[in-house]
């Protein structure tokens, strides 16, 4: 075949790679179109694609092994991986370039390699060949190595060929007519490839990107993404804070590879204070580099920023000199949000030639890609912090309804604030825990659904009458009536000593009879008033003889002022008196339970986000019990999620130790596991969860920073368990 003949077809060939180049964007593909049309262009038997590792330069890495002979297919798009070792560009252990191995030294010196006979060739080591031709039978010759490079001459990969056949199936030398031809093939691979690894990279950027939650972490991302693409030894990251004329740049973050230094807002090292955009008389410091990007929203490629005259240098000088660095080129890029303003300033200093230490100027070729970065970048960060600004919206609004249910009784005061710390502190024992819930992990996203949860877990109390919230006492009814009862016994004893005085003035035979027998009544009718006045503070349990003596009580009579006789008691201060338990009557129980369903429709009301669809049921479920008595819905320990059921501890706990209610004492931890281990018997409470909430300590914690130094009776716990 003569060379116009060659020439023609390989320009065909050329032309159908290029439109392929033009339309694949994927990278894998591409190197399949790569090797295959280089192969098919010069009857080669077997190929090679090595590409540049992206996170190790000095690597090449096997990408697809062909052999049409030995039907060997690796890499690429089979389903076969490739277990050969990358090749060292520079050796790892002697700093030395790695002349001796054909690809590499083909991406070392940028040049093409025709070789007749790699046995005969005293050049390159052809060990790793040989050893591959004896396990396979066959003898690899003639090599033709075309290294790819793109627009700024870096190598992106080498394109081995090995084998060339004649029609006949003969081995022979790779014609050097395609020499020329393959060189443009190359370099055309070489920018169709770089494209598409950056487009990826790019793709895979914006991804990690949107998947960071954390403000601090995503813009330390940005900056070291940035530093990535542009191959820069170091950056730093400022963002925009106030209003004119208090404008100002503030430092977040620095990383300088050289230095090994990593330096954020938060560390112990930072000593950068903030960069003033306007001076005192409110003109913009155009001198500083980053005030002026902030200012301008230009973009800045400085070669070296000692030769600069537009800016002053002093701040990198100084650094450098403390340092013992030297900055040279800079890149300065504004981040601008959706609006296209300034929200931040990235400074990358340094660029890196690829594969040495060599600091050049950076590439205007990445200027538009890493413009894209920042913009999107920009966008995703200032996402992220209205987001972040939202969340704390939704904590303060939170935390001001649990704050006002509160402060609608003295007596509960602070329930809705300490019931989220003792979630918290079982949320940490939960996922400590190897032995009730080894399976389980509750995540930082169900940690704050859990905590949402916990300030609004009693948000239905906001729809309580006060005269029932307030109920402190059992005759409370906005003030405490035993007020009144107390003047009918003064009346009483008023009027029995009267009646006492009289009949001892009519038979004074008999006044000191009469005097004994006054003060008897009168001691009676004290020890009733004192005994009502008990009864009237509530408490865990009024017997039935204490409230037959109520009832007897309330016969007793005095006169009004028109001389007409009143029972010491009426009905409904007989029934508040006898209240069992606590202050509240069944009724007024029967209003403050419905708080709970109030709560729940209160709370499904709201349209949560998705990371918080569960609220409304685990705050609705604190007064449910596992045998399914409880209420509003009667829900059995299987329908409840693992936090509704951890509330409901968290709840009684809480309220038998707390030190704000007027009826009890601050309850003592013996008598609180006591009642709460009774609550477990009778399938009032999770068995495994109070048994975690025990052995994990969670008590403990609470108990030392919340409760009085008196109720901390206890040490051991394994009778409670």
């Amino acid at each position: 075949m003569d060379s116009a003949v060659k020439t023609e077809q390989a320009n065909e060939l050329l032309l159908e790679v290029l439109q392929s180049f033009f339309i694949e964007r994927d990278t894998t593909k591409l190197c399949e179109i790569v090797i295959s049309k280089a192969m098919d262009l010069t009857h080669a038997d077997g190929g090679t694609l090595y590409l540049i590792n992206p996170d190790d330069p000095q690597l090449l890495d096997f990408s697809i092994v062909v052999n049409r002979s030995l039907n060997i297919y690796m890499g690429g798009l089979s389903d076969k991986s490739i277990n050969f070792p990358s090749i060292e560009l520079i050796s790892k252990q002697t700093g030395e370039k790695n002349h001796k191995n054909i690809a590499s030294h083909a991406a070392i010196t940028h040049e093409l390699l025709n070789i007749e006979d790699a046995y005969a060739s005293k050049d390159f080591d052809f060990s790793g060949t040989r050893v591959f031709d004896e396990r396979n039978n066959y003898h690899s010759k003639s090599f033709l190595v075309v290294p790819l490079l793109n627009h700024s001459s870096e190598i992106v990969g080498i394109l081995q060929l090995i084998n060339a056949c004649d029609p006949y199936g003969n081995v022979i030398s790779f014609s050097k007519d395609y020499e020329s031809i393959l060189s443009v093939l190359a370099n055309f691979s070489a920018l169709a490839l770089d494209n598409a690894m950056l487009s990826h990279e790019k793709n895979e950027v914006l991804i990690n990107l949107l998947a960071e939650k954390d403000v601090d972490k995503l813009l330390e991302n940005v900056l070291r993404e940035a530093m990535k693409i542009c191959h820069a030894d170091g950056g730093t990251l400022y963002m925009l804070k106030g209003e004119y004329p208090e404008t100002r740049l503030v430092f977040e973050c620095l990383i300088n590879k050289s230095l090994n230094s990593y330096i954020t807002r938060k560390s112990k090292e930072n000593r950068f204070g903030p960069l003033m955009l306007f001076d005192e008389d409110g003109k913009p410091n155009h001198q500083n580099i980053a005030c002026y990007v902030a200012d301008t929203k230009e973009t800045l490629n400085i070669p070296d920023i000692y030769e600069s005259t537009g800016f002053d240098s002093t701040g990198a000088r100084n650094f450098d000199k403390l340092a013992n660095y030297r900055t040279e080129s800079l890149f300065v890029i504004p981040l601008l949000n959706h609006d296209n303003d300034v929200i931040g300033v990235i400074q990358l200093i340094n660029a890196k030639e690829p594969g040495s230490e060599t600091t050049v100027p950076f590439s205007p070729d990445l200027e538009p890609v890493i413009k894209a970065l920042t913009q999107y970048a920009a966008i995703v960060v200032n996402l992220q912090i209205l987001l972040e600004d939202h969340r704390l919206l939704l904590d303060s609004f939170v935390q001001c309804i649990a704050s006002a249910i509160d402060a609608k009784s003295p007596h509960t005061s602070a329930h809705c604030q300490q019931i989220p710390v003792i979630m918290d502190l079982m949320v940490d024992a939960l996922n400590c825990d190897k032995e009730y819930f080894p399976e389980h992990e509750i995540t930082d996203e169900e940690r704050y659904e859990i905590q949402v949860a916990s300030w609004l877990h009693d948000c239905g109390k906001l729809t309580t009458p006060d005269s029932v919230l307030e109920k402190s006492t059992k005759l409370h009814r906005m003030r405490d009536c035993i007020h009144e009862v107390n003047n009918r016994f003064m009346i009483l004893r008023q009027q029995t000593e009267l009646n006492y005085v009289h009949r001892i003035f009519e038979n004074p035979d008999k006044a000191d009879e009469l005097k004994s027998e006054m003060d008897q009544a009168l001691q009676k009718i004290e020890d009733d008033r004192q005994f009502i006045q008990s009864c009237n503070k509530g408490g865990e349990f009024m017997s039935d003889e204490y409230q037959q003596r109520v009832r007897d009580i309330a016969k007793h009579g005095w006169l009004d002022h028109d001389g007409v006789e009143q029972a010491m008691l009426d009905e409904d201060e007989i029934y508040n008196l006898c209240i069992p338990r606590g202050t509240i009557t069944k009724e007024e129980r029967d209003i403050i339970n419905n708080h709970m369903q109030v709560t729940i429709d209160m709370l499904t009301s709201l349209h949560f986000p998705k990371d918080l669809k569960r609220v409304p049921e685990i705050a609705g479920g604190h007064h449910e019990k596992m045998n399914g008595t409880g209420f509003p819905k009667g829900l059995k320990r299987d329908e409840m999620s693992i936090p509704a059921r951890m509330m409901a501890i968290a709840d009684i706990f809480e309220a038998l130790t707390s030190r704000d209610r007027p009826y009890k004492d601050p309850m003592k931890l013996s008598q609180t596991f006591s009642i709460m281990n009774n609550m477990r018997k009778d399938e009032h409470i999770d068995p495994e969860l109070f048994n975690m909430f025990l052995k994990q300590g969670v008590w403990k914690r609470y108990a030392m920073a919340h409760l009085n130094p008196e109720q901390l009776d206890i040490e051991d716990i394994t009778s409670f368990l």
